[in-house]
């Protein structure tokens, strides 16, 4: 058995993903290798105004480009800082 591990690092593919979610304004997504092919997402969201935070993570984890991944959502000011 072969085990592809990627990262640590900024995933385009996975930030653009994010981008595409109702509610996000910006997005950056890191991943975590955690061995053995398995990764960690990082998903920092900065919110468009009157979205709702709870809402904007269960779409981002239901995604099919995360659910096979630990994903964890944060809501940050500026993906920039």
């Amino acid at each position: 058995i072969t085990y592809t591990n990627f990262g640590p690092g900024m995933s385009m593919g996975h930030s653009v993903a994010a981008k595409a979610i109702d509610g996000v304004r910006d997005a950056l997504s890191m991943t975590i290798p955690l061995g053995t092919g398995v990764h960690r997402r990082m998903v920092y969201v900065e919110l468009e105004t009157g979205a709702n935070f709870a809402q904007v993570e269960q779409a981002i984890k239901a995604d099919s480009y995360f659910s096979s991944d630990e994903a964890h959502i944060k809501q940050v000011d500026s993906v920039d800082s």
